[in-house]
């Protein structure tokens, strides 16, 4: 666990990259030590504090150039804001690196322009988990991207997201959160929430789960309240809003579970999920529809397996290509 512990040297670390990127079992074996060192880890105080001290540090750099020099003098990983589990638990080892940037890399902090953006991104395959200068907190779910302006305070608390996010804001008086997204905005002051809008989806959803929060589109006003979704249709237009059954955080537990969904929208979270890339040739198949629940961090091949028994179809794989068909 020396990686976790942030004691890892460079030689070793190189060692571990070329194992993980070796095959998808590789990633999850390594998954699996991050969430038993996890759940083994306590943080105490003053890791805390030097936490904080990272945080502010980040916040007051631009992204871009915080890359390019953290690159210089590490290669613990490869976005300043994203912030995956692992790297939170290892700031005490980040906050020593960065005592070692040069004065040249600290005038290009001191100079960075008001206004410029933060990008915190989940490529396919992993989570990230993000906190943002006012307390609050994102998981972003596999392929996702958030974005905030450096300039982000408690007073202008305005974030924009493409794919999933589980909100837990923090509420601060007269100062709502306002998360945009290309359907509609969620404006909320305090509250638990999950928001779906990928590029590639038809539709983007809201499912609040502590709170309120209200969808604005140009149009529209509904308010949310708990245990209730709005989604709207991207092709009509038409938004609708509705009880639902579904965890609307369950995905960040590692679990998927669906009342009602087609082998098509199943078809782009797997692909995100697990870094693969599935084809349906057949629109019949595609626009199929049923209930699905995963529990227990199954691989892809045995998610397709199961659904082989749900919905009677060919699946040949090559690679992280998999092609379904009657």
């Amino acid at each position: 666990m020396r990686y976790f512990d942030g004691r890892i040297t460079r030689d070793e670390e190189q060692q571990l990259r070329l194992f993980i990127d070796a095959s998808a079992e590789n990633r999850s074996a390594f998954q699996a030590w991050e969430d038993e060192w996890q759940r083994a880890w306590h943080a105490d105080e003053s890791t805390e504090r030097a936490w904080l001290a990272l945080q502010s540090h980040i916040e007051r750099a631009s992204q871009d150039e915080a890359l390019k020099t953290l690159s210089q003098n590490t290669s613990i990983l490869s976005v300043v804001r994203l912030l995956p589990l692992w790297q939170k638990l290892a700031a005490v080892a980040v906050m020593l690196l960065l005592l070692t940037l040069s004065a040249t890399a600290a005038l290009r902090f001191a100079s960075q322009r008001e206004g410029d953006m933060v990008a915190c991104t989940a490529p396919s395959g992993s989570q990230s988990e993000v906190l943002l200068p006012d307390g609050s907190k994102v998981r972003l779910n596999a392929g996702s991207t958030l974005r905030y302006r450096t300039s982000f305070d408690k007073k202008d608390r305005r974030v924009e997201l493409v794919g999933e996010g589980w909100f837990e804001v923090t509420k601060h008086d007269g100062a709502p959160f306002t998360v945009e997204t290309r359907g509609y905005d969620v404006v909320v002051k305090g509250t638990k929430f999950d928001v779906s809008a990928y590029e590639d989806d038809r539709y983007v959803t809201t499912t609040l789960a502590e709170g309120s929060v209200e969808i604005q589109t140009s149009a529209d006003r509904l308010l949310l309240k708990p245990g209730e979704s709005v989604r709207l249709d991207l092709e009509s237009g038409l938004l609708e809003k509705s009880q639902t059954q579904t965890e609307a955080q369950s995905w960040t537990e590692g679990r998927l579970t669906y009342d009602a969904i087609t082998l098509d929208e199943l078809s782009k979270i797997l692909s995100r999920k697990y870094n693969v890339r599935i084809h349906i040739a057949d629109n019949t198949l595609r626009s199929t529809q049923f209930a699905v629940s995963l529990q227990n961090e199954e691989s892809i091949d045995d998610v397709m397996k199961a659904l082989n028994r749900i919905v009677p179809m060919n699946v040949v794989r090559k690679g992280r290509d998999i092609y379904l068909n009657r």
